[in-house]
């Protein structure tokens, strides 16, 4: 494998890079855009698609690659996994660092096989995917393929070629795809490799669904564009954001010559006009910028200011940065900026089996960038560019020259839009094992809304063919999962026979934060799917399970609304621009009426309680926008209900205040008691009333005094607002409250005759007309009444 040395590059002829804005030079294509819809391009796939052998991507692909090897650190990167230090950083007497990290997190409901090495001609298949909110697009050298969320099989699966055969000269590589959630259109990307200038080809959708009526419109401009030096544009990066659509790319000639950014006014572009901006010759003459450069892609409709960052050209542990700025219509483009991070040194290859007797290795590639995306916490309001890299490093995970191993390096930046960026947080993963350890390569991140971050990559070594594998940290501590293989690879692994060591792999990885939730994250990642076959496979992240510890309050009456606060852990909600939200079931007859969200630990729910919610203890659900779940228990206490109406009291004319009457609710039909309540006095005009919880229905409605008066029995239904209007009239002369009059009673009036209240023998109970006195009057109304018996 042919490589240059970067000190090459203190002898080529570069354009001056000053400080200050730099104004590229703009060049508007006018060519009608060439126009085509999914159904079209299956036709001419299955007409006239290639069928090629296996062999290295780009014929020229083994001389597109700068030796590495030999920079030395940044002097102000610091020798330390992790960034800030954590407790237990420092290694102990043992040589061991912090305590080992915590269990895998993460579950992958969906895990699907993309292209295979069957369907493409290429080694490697510069591994390549995004999702929208019905579409997962997997792309790889000479395929590219549509799918739903799911896995199933779309309408789009063509190879480069044929998909780009209205813009390409030759044939097509390096395949890039972005889902642009702010247009909610797809933009497919690839270099063809045609000479003395190649092209970059891009495809746009008009629909974020990818279906048979999908119309793509292909654009396509040179590598000099805008009078940039020839050569050979490899490697083309992507990203978009609300102003433009960006591709970095490495030039070559007959060696490494420089790197080159391109800015495409997006607007122009939606609306059929095709307005690059190059910048070329982003590396000065002093050896000064960045490889690989990235456009980070940023969904902040709001953003003006586009963000790109590559490592270093000549040294390790530093990153550097440039900004695009769009202003007036127009993009200019920051000098170049230094940020020290880390120490890293260029990863190993990692070492596999090519056959049951032999072994070998796969590259790693370099410690380039694979991947740099803007992503904001909506839990903190931080907004930091996630990358991330392969690197060598010890088993501690410190980025070392020396190093025995392989792993990956994560970085999160702030200060993206203006100011001095800083490190917020850098970390690694690294497989710490003594011995058998695996080899962790081509990595890439994304930091979901919550602040979790995910990082997958390529897992392996001689006993294992790479298979795919991951990380997870959270954002309430900040650690890191051990690195945990999701798909393991098969028993070996030779594409390339006539190359033992240093096989093709990757050569791109791509992890994103799903547009539909900002919760899930997904991963596109290679792996060896069977002996000497390579796929690309699609993962689907999720994050931690939510939970609920407490409702307050945690009980409601019917026919009540009221703010209910469900606090846990893990809930979440993204913001208006994203489809899919929190959302809280009480079950049947209870409505929500909002969902607000508070935080990662609380939010408020208001809900209506209807009257005819069913009573008693249910289960409520909380639903983070990915469809995890988290339950709770919530109770219905029935809603009180006036019951009210008029009691004619006989031949009584006493005060009423004092009396106390027994209100009984019974079964309409068995007559059985449900509710008893002993009340005093009534209201103006004899007027009652009593709040009952009963469900509504129809009972029985019994009243009768402590004494004096029988008890009367009528019909009552009872409605979701009670019931009112009820009449009635109450027989006297029953002193001994046995609901009959009769001898008892003549008794009690006898033992009390003659009594004045409140003097004995005055009796209360025999004082049948109420005026204090025990006399004849009382007598007379038991006698009218003689041998009545009250309801039962």
């Amino acid at each position: 494998m042919k490589k240059f040395g970067y000190m090459l590059l203190a002898s080529l002829a570069l354009a001056s890079i000053g400080v200050g804005q730099i104004v590229g030079k703009t060049t508007t294509i006018r060519s009608k855009p060439i126009k085509e819809t999914t159904a079209q391009i299956m036709i001419r796939t299955r007409l006239y698609g290639p069928k090629l052998p296996i062999r290295v991507a780009k014929s020229l692909e083994t001389e597109h690659e700068i030796e590495r090897e030999g920079l030395r650190n940044n002097p102000r990167a610091m020798a330390s996994p992790t960034w800030p230090l954590q407790i237990g950083d420092r290694p102990n007497a043992n040589g061991i660092g912090k305590n080992p990290p915590p269990p895998p997190l993460f579950a992958v409901p969906v895990n699907f096989g993309g292209p295979t090495s069957s369907e493409s001609p290429y080694v490697p298949p510069d591994t390549d995917g995004d999702v929208s909110l019905s579409t997962v697009v997997v792309q790889a050298n000479g395929r590219i393929r549509s799918y739903d969320r799911l896995g199933v099989p779309g309408a789009l699966n063509t190879d480069a070629d044929t998909f780009f055969a209205s813009v390409r000269s030759a044939i097509v590589v390096d395949p890039r795809v972005v889902f642009d959630r702010l247009s909610q259109r797809w933009i497919i990307e690839g270099i063809d490799e045609g000479s003395p200038n190649n092209r970059i080809c891009f495809a746009v959708s008009n629909s974020e669904n990818i279906t048979a009526g999908t119309v793509w419109t292909f654009y396509q401009f040179s590598q000099n564009i805008g009078g940039g030096i020839d050569g050979f544009a490899d490697y083309a990066t992507m990203g978009v954001d609300a102003n433009g659509v960006y591709f970095g790319t490495n030039r070559f000639g007959s060696s490494f010559s420089n790197c080159d950014l391109f800015a495409i006014n997006k607007a122009s572009l939606l609306a059929g006009t095709l307005t690059v901006t190059a910048f070329h010759n982003i590396i000065s003459a002093g050896n000064v910028g960045m490889f690989t450069p990235w456009p980070c892609t940023n969904d902040d409709p709001a953003a003006t200011v586009m963000f790109v960052m590559g490592v270093d050209i000549g040294a390790f542990g530093q990153l550097d940065y440039r900004r695009i700025t769009f202003s007036g219509g127009a993009f200019t483009m920051s000098a170049n900026g230094v940020l020290p991070v880390l120490t890293s040194a260029n990863p190993l290859s990692m070492p596999i089996s090519t056959s049951a007797t032999t072994t070998g290795s796969v590259s790693a590639l370099d410690d380039r960038l694979f991947y740099a995306r803007v992503a904001r916490n909506r839990l903190t309001g931080q907004v930091n560019v996630h990358t991330a890299h392969g690197i060598r490093m010890a088993s501690d995970g410190t980025g070392s020259a020396t190093g025995d191993r392989s792993g990956a390096r994560w970085y999160n930046i702030g200060n993206v839009y203006s100011g001095t960026p800083t490190m917020t947080a850098a970390g690694t993963v690294v497989d710490s094992s003594a011995s058998g350890f695996k080899y962790l390569t081509i990595p890439s991140v994304a930091m979901n809304g919550q602040g979790h971050e995910f990082i997958g990559f390529s897992m392996g070594n001689i006993a294992n063919s790479p298979g795919t594998g991951g990380a997870y940290r959270l954002s309430t501590d900040g650690l890191v999962t051990q690195p945990t293989l999701i798909n393991a690879g098969a028993n070996y692994y030779n594409l390339q026979p006539g190359t033992a060591t240093g096989k093709r792999w990757g050569d791109y990885s791509f992890t994103i934060v799903d547009p539909r939730d900002m919760m899930s994250i997904w991963s596109f990642q290679e792996y060896c799917n069977a002996n000497n076959s390579w796929q690309v496979r699609a993962m689907k992240i999720m994050a931690p399970v939510p939970t609920i510890s407490a409702l307050s309050p945690n009980a409601a009456i019917q026919g009540q609304s009221l703010n209910v606060v469900v606090t846990g852990t893990g809930i979440f909600d993204p913001d208006g621009t994203f489809p899919d939200h929190l959302a809280v079931t009480f079950g049947p007859n209870i409505t929500v009426n909002s969902v607000t969200w508070n935080s990662a630990t609380q939010a408020t729910v208001n809900v209506s309680v209807s009257l005819t919610a069913g009573l008693g203890s249910r289960t409520i659900t909380l639903t983070n926008p990915d469809g995890q779940t988290a339950t709770g228990p919530f109770l219905v206490n029935p809603n009180p209900k006036p019951v009210t109406g008029t009691i004619t009291l006989q031949s009584y004319t006493g005060p009423v205040a004092g009396l106390q009457f027994i209100y009984e609710i019974r079964d309409s039909g068995t007559n059985a008691l449900i509710e008893t309540q002993t009340l005093t006095g009534l209201g103006a005009g004899n007027t009652f009333s009593l709040i009952t919880t009963q469900s509504a229905g129809t009972y029985k409605l019994r009243i009768r005094g402590i004494n004096r008066f029988l008890a009367s029995s009528l019909p009552m239904t009872l409605t979701t607002t009670g019931v009112s209007g009820l009449s009635y009239s109450l027989s006297n002369g029953d002193a001994s409250a046995d609901n009959i009059v009769g001898v008892a009673d003549f008794n009690l009036l006898r033992g009390a005759w003659g009594g004045i209240a409140p003097t004995a023998p005055y009796s209360e109970a025999a004082d049948f007309n109420g005026d204090g006195i025990i006399g004849v009057a009382d007598f007379n109304i038991m006698r009218a009444n003689w041998g009545a018996i009250g309801d039962n």
